[in-house]
């Protein structure tokens, strides 16, 4: 579940946000129906200055049974919920659900509704903090995927992807209104396509072994009343490797997001930071354009009790075409702490602190793995 949109900016300026690590509620392993329910419930603080004070409340729950413990490729079903309020009257919500059911199928589900101030810097990797520029966008989104495992850890189905926007409080002066990029006016876009997963990963939670490559191909339609035309693919391979035990294991990422077409919501275009992908870079507004690439790798050990740390570094870049992709890179690094939400399961909260090579830094809370 991604956190960036909400919950992250610069150290020096930005966001605090502080998960109280004593649960409101937490009952863990009811066998009820043959199924394990781990589940805990946890209050949320944050502080932003264009929202002021943020309270909400966040929920972490694992399903699966005895038998999926002992599977080789452990895949449980995964929920994700939270909510936030803010003092400037705001209201933030998603679910992430993640589902490996009966006879090989794998359903995804991500809905989301924010209603939040935004940031706006210009398109391309020469993009500077100087040039800020905040916006209203309230926006509802859903992205979904159904696939059915053709072959062993193999599963090829479709997504779909429905967001709508209303964007509102432009800066009179700024370039978003001067340029007017696509997007400007917000509307509503509906893409869909096929999607394939292999996984070979030993637990979907906490992998310490196996790989992941996930490839979208979606076309973005401006029938049945949509706004925007285009093309959207995507390239996600990821790696992990035990070091010496399971206490001690290497992530590596690879990554390739992009669009085609000229008709892309500015809004919608691939970002290179964030919480999941080079952390350090102090807003992930700051770089996006039709295509962004990137590599990360992640160092994580468990200490003790709950506890465990990370180090990670990654470099990356966005680009108009293929003609000149590389213009310049932008590399980070930094590290982090986890604290284990649920006693049988390894669902994390992580605390990650990144740095830029240009003298960035940011700070990220939020909860399962960068990737």
């Amino acid at each position: 579940m991604t956190w960036s949109s909400v919950i992250h900016s610069a150290l020096v300026s930005k966001v605090v946000l502080l998960l109280i690590a004593t649960p409101l509620h937490a009952q863990e392993s009811d066998t009820t129906n043959q199924k394990d329910w781990d589940l805990a419930v946890y209050p949320a603080i944050s502080y932003r200055p264009e929202t002021r004070l943020q309270l909400g409340v966040i929920g972490f729950i694992v399903i699966s049974d005895e038998e999926d413990r002992q599977n080789e490729y452990y895949r449980p079903i995964s929920i994700s919920p939270y909510a936030l309020y803010t003092f400037n009257n705001q209201f933030i919500t998603s679910i992430d659900y993640e589902g490996y059911l009966n006879n090989g199928w794998l359903v995804t589900a991500n809905p989301r509704f924010l209603d939040y101030p935004d940031f706006y810097f210009g398109i391309g990797i020469d993009s500077e903090l100087e040039n800020e520029e905040r916006f209203d966008d309230t926006y509802f989104q859903l992205e979904a995927a159904v696939l059915n495992e053709k072959k062993p850890n193999l599963f090829i189905g479709g997504r779909l992807d429905f967001r709508t926007d209303r964007l509102s409080q432009f800066d009179a002066d700024g370039s978003l209104v001067t340029d007017q990029p696509a997007g400007f006016e917000g509307g509503q876009l509906l893409g869909i396509g096929p999607a394939l997963v292999w996984d070979t990963r030993d637990n979907v939670l906490w992998p310490t072994g196996g790989h992941l490559l996930n490839v979208e191909l979606s076309y973005f339609t401006d029938a049945l009343g949509m706004d925007y035309e285009y093309g959207r693919y995507l390239i996600d391979y990821r790696r992990y490797k035990m070091l010496w035990n399971e206490k001690n294991v290497l992530a590596f990422q690879a990554r390739l997001n992009g669009r085609s077409g000229s008709n892309v919501p500015f809004y919608a275009l691939p970002q290179l930071g964030g919480d999941e992908q080079l952390r350090g870079i102090a807003n992930e507004n700051l770089y996006r354009d039709n295509n962004a690439i990137f590599v990360q790798a992640e160092a994580r050990k468990d200490l003790f009790w709950r506890l465990g740390g990370v180090l990670f570094a990654g470099a990356g870049t966005v680009y108009n075409d293929w003609s000149n992709p590389v213009e310049e890179v932008k590399v980070v690094y930094g590290l982090g702490a986890r604290f284990q939400t649920l006693r049988n399961q390894k669902l994390n909260v992580r605390v990650d602190m990144g740095f830029s090579q240009e003298g960035q830094n940011a700070l990220y809370i939020s909860i399962r793995e960068a990737f």
